[in-house]
């Protein structure tokens, strides 16, 4: 039985009521704090206010600068992770397919020794491009590693060009000190699959195939891509971010 319009009509209003109450999850918080740091100024303008009082208001006055410095930088971080969620995830799944072309072509048998160094040294280099990616600084515009159409014109600057280069720089040698992961890939496919626990299942079941008929392997290593994709609006970058601060 269809539903009647007044049924169509109250589900309108809830959908766009639940709507609005998620788009402004973050907002009552920087205003409630700008809110009690108003009524602690008001309060330490009046001359009569006791001295203890002046005291703890002030420390909380000192505190809650604190909470709104932390709530504006959250809420810019969200606003930069969604600006930037779309060339990152481009940026990424180049990257894993790359890499994981790359391990083939190290782990065949068909493969040369001499060839060998030339290879690690590239798995190396692009282990290097997903660490910039997934460790990028949250609060700075993204710099794409492989820009296209009006990006590609905004980042072909020398400017660009040596910010690229400099962060790359920064995560070449954490990697290599040991506090940024040398094996990015593997972490962000553990990650994915606690998180998705039946497409884990799929994959298994995927790559079982493709074993047995000898097909590549890129589809199937790129199989949660969507996933990521998602995860990034979430501002889940895997890492901590190697910036200037």
């Amino acid at each position: 039985m269809p539903p009647s319009r007044s049924d169509k009509g109250k589900g309108r209003f809830t959908s766009k009521q639940s709507h609005s109450k998620q788009s402004s999850t973050h907002v009552p918080g920087v205003q409630k704090v700008k809110s009690s740091i108003r009524q602690a100024k008001r309060l330490l303008a009046k001359d009569n206010i006791p001295a203890d009082l002046r005291l703890e208001t002030e420390r909380r006055l000192k505190a809650l600068e604190g909470d709104l410095e932390a709530a504006e930088r959250s809420r810019k971080e969200r606003t930069m992770v969604l600006r930037y969620r779309r060339v990152k995830f481009f940026d990424k799944q180049k990257l894993c397919r790359k890499i994981a072309k790359t391990k083939k072509l190290l782990s065949s048998a068909e493969t040369r020794d001499a060839d060998r160094p030339v290879l690690e040294d590239t798995l190396f280099s692009l282990r290097v491009d997903l660490n910039y990616v997934l460790n990028y600084p949250k609060l700075e515009p993204y710099i794409a590693l492989f820009p296209s159409g009006e990006d590609a014109n905004a980042d072909s600057s020398s400017i660009t060009n040596t910010k690229r280069e400099a962060f790359r720089e920064r995560v070449k040698a954490a990697m290599r000190d040991g506090t940024m992961k040398s094996e990015p890939e593997t972490t962000m496919e553990k990650s994915q699959l606690q998180e998705n626990p039946l497409k884990a299942k799929t994959l298994t079941g995927l790559r079982s195939q493709s074993r047995t008929s000898g097909h590549q392997t890129e589809d199937v290593d790129d199989f949660f891509d969507d996933e990521t994709e998602s995860n990034e609006g979430e501002g889940g970058d895997d890492g901590g971010d190697v910036s200037d601060e």
